[in-house]
This record gives structure tokens, sequence and C-alpha cells, in this order.
């Protein structure tokens, strides 16, 4: 099967050709954590600086440091391996057996702070991430850029997976539809499949609405983000849903495909026929059906024109793809790409 792996834009696309990633401090992460480690329990939290490494990677390396299991390591979320990105991860170890951990520091990886937590870090449990970003050599209509950003700042973009999800050249859909058919993998690979064909179910839906400009509209049974959190709602004709999502108070939402006890309606009844081996598969994996929200409306959105760069900063909640926001107005190739 092809997978379509490029979308409809919202705001009529690229208006300008960049250079993304240049270099690792072109594109800095900060985990926005949204609380504070306690200062006492089982778990050493380490707020980590790592550039041009991979999350797992350094975990792997806290592992083997510490001398504990792969199990003992955890994080909240994947970071971008080129670029220079701050997050936390915890390590389980008694405070007898904790090493010196500055003695792990390289021109790849420093330990900023260490604290004590009583709880594991787990996936998922960071509230946002900051991103500042610089696009080099840029050249087009800088007007038009200007427009768009403003649109952005305002109204939000679509809240697409991110081409990375889906591997080089869609491979872990690949992936997926052969796992699907009955070929083992090993644990972490499996995780990657279900992901991409979750993320690639959810994208072909947002595509559709956003080819027939819909992707907005408020329908009186649909699904709803209340922005700024992690709250759902499933609607019952509240007659203030299209101000709601006008104003950016809440945002529509399609599904993650998975298991559901509900009567599936129009937009997943399409889906499971159409895509019947993704659907499928994924319910057999125990994927329950979740929902996420279509916009992603940027905070603290900032940008500065410097000569033929820009740089930008905003912050995304979780599982928001700040490229997903960079596509609408930049056409960029990544510095270095084949």
């Amino acid at each position: 099967m092809i997978y379509a792996t490029q979308w409809p834009y919202a705001y009529g696309g690229p208006s300008v050709k960049a250079v993304f990633k240049e270099n690792a401090e072109d594109f800095v992460v900060v985990e926005q954590l949204g609380f504070e480690p306690e200062g006492q329990g089982e778990h050493v939290f380490l707020w980590i600086e790592k550039r041009n490494s991979n999350t797992t990677w350094v975990a792997e390396q806290l592992a083997r440091f510490a001398s504990v299991p792969s199990v003992a390591v955890g994080y909240s979320g994947l970071k971008d391996r080129q670029a220079v990105t701050q997050q936390w991860f915890s390590v389980s170890i008694h405070p007898d057996a904790e090493p010196d951990w500055r003695q792990l520091e390289s021109d790849e990886l420093r330990v900023l702070k260490v604290e004590r937590h009583l709880r594991k870090l787990k996936r998922g449990v960071h509230k946002s991430n900051h991103f500042t970003i610089r696009m080099r050599h840029i050249e087009g209509d800088r007007d038009k850029l200007h427009s768009q950003l403003k649109k952005i700042k305002i109204e939000g973009f679509p809240n697409l997976f991110g081409e990375q999800r889906f591997g080089r050249m869609g491979n872990n859909l690949r992936g997926a539809e052969r796992m699907f058919a009955g070929q083992k993998v090993k644990r972490q690979q499996r995780q990657f499949y279900l992901s991409a064909g979750r993320s690639w179910l959810f994208n072909t839906l947002l595509a559709e609405r956003l080819a027939s400009n819909d992707w907005l509209v408020a329908s009186p049974q649909g699904h709803y983000f209340l922005s700024g959190s992690g709250s759902h709602f499933h609607a019952a004709g509240e007659a203030d849903l299209v101000d709601r999502v006008a104003s950016g108070d809440i945002h529509p939402a399609a599904p993650l495909w998975g298991r559901t006890k509900g009567q599936l309606d129009a937009d997943q009844s399409s889906l499971s026929e159409r895509y019947p081996v993704f659907c499928q598969g994924l319910e057999a994996a125990g994927m329950n059906m979740e929902f996420r929200a279509v916009r992603e409306i940027p905070n603290d959105f900032e940008w500065r024109d410097e000569g033929d760069t820009m740089l930008l900063s905003f912050s995304l909640g979780r599982g928001s793809f700040a490229t997903a926001l960079l596509r609408e107005c930049f056409d960029w190739s990544e510095a270095g790409a084949e």
C-alpha cells in the first residue's frame, strides 16, 4: 500500500523557502514538566541537556552508568536528535548507590540539576515543550509569511503528527502493516509501529477535513478538547460550540484509533471501512479509542526577522509537533539532508 504523508494546508501553503537545522542550536527544545520534584523518594530526577543525541540513547547511558536495568530509567517524551534539548529523566536507585552524575558529562550531554522524587517519570506526563527555532537563508514573500504567522498565533494550526512519526519514506507504516500481518517485531519497534499507524489514521482524517475546509466546523455531537488542558468531552448539542471554537476556548477532536464500546460515528466508520488492516490491527493490539485535538494554538508565540534569518519562539502542549506549525508557511530543507 502507498501511504500518503503529504497533507493539505490551512493557510495556503508555504510562502518562503528556508534551511532548517543548519546546526543543533537552530532547534532548541525545553521540556516543561508542569510540576516540581518533591526532593525525596527512591527516584533520582535528572534535568539533562543533550545535543545531537536521541532520548533513548541518553536513557541507555544513564542505565549503564548507574548499573541499573533499562526499566529503572524513565522519561516523559522523546525529543529530537538533531537539536539542543533539555528534559527530565528519572533513575530508580538507592541513595547509597548513587554515582557522581557529573562524571557522565560530555560534549553531547550535561547534567543541569539533580533532585529526588517519589515516583518514576512516566511517558506523556509533561505539560508542554518550549521551542526556540532559527530558520536560515529565507527566500520568498515575507509579507505573506508574517500574515500567516499572525493567523497561526490567533487561530492556531492543524495538529498533525510530524512526518518523523512515520519513519523515513514511511517505513514505520510499512513495518506496521507487516506486523499486523503476523510478523514478529521487538517490543520497542512494536510501539513505534503502533504509534505510526494510529497517527497516520488521525492525519488522514484531518487532511480530509482540511481539504474540504471544515476542519474547525463545530459539530453538535462532536468531540472536543478544552484549550490548554487535557480535558476532553463529547458534546450533546451545546448551543455555544461555534463561538467557543472561534474564540479558541475549545478545539474539535478526531479519533486516535482503538477499541470502543460505543457505536462508531461517520468518521470512524469511514476509516474502519477504508483501512481495515490498520484499524483491526490496532484493536487486536489492545489499543483503546482515544481522541486528539485537530488544532493547536501556540502559547507565547513570537518571531523576529534577522536579515535572511527568522527566530521563532513558542510553546506547544505535549504531543504537538513544532514541524506541524512550521510546514504551514516554510518550505524548508534540512541542512545536510539528502
